[in-house]
């Protein structure tokens, strides 16, 4: 559901978005809300890699079996259907204590 909303914005930026809008063949409100949801996935794919990176530095990683990974991941995806996404530090929390990792 779309909610409607008011901003201030400098007139500079407020010409620089329209303008970049119209460059798009996209109207105003549907380019700034394209930019805003980058910046958003942007943000959750970077914690996303830092999970990953920070379970690859991790030297007592034991081997987990395909079938627990396979739950694990489904688990996830039900997580994020009903909104329920957590840091990248507590999945890896929840995951080493699960798993006695």
């Amino acid at each position: 559901m779309k909610t409607q909303t008011a901003f201030r914005l400098e007139k500079t930026l407020l010409d620089a978005l329209k303008e970049e809008a119209k460059r798009q063949n996209r109207s105003l409100n549907n380019y700034v809300e394209f930019v805003l949801s980058k910046i958003i996935e942007r943000k959750s794919h970077n914690t996303t890699l830092k999970a990953i990176e920070e379970v690859r530095k991790d030297t007592n990683i034991k081997t987990i079996e395909e079938q627990t990974i396979s739950k694990l991941l489904e688990s996830s995806e039900k997580d994020i259907e009903n909104n329920d996404i957590f840091s990248h530090e507590y999945v890896v929390k929840e995951i080493r204590s699960k798993y006695g990792l």
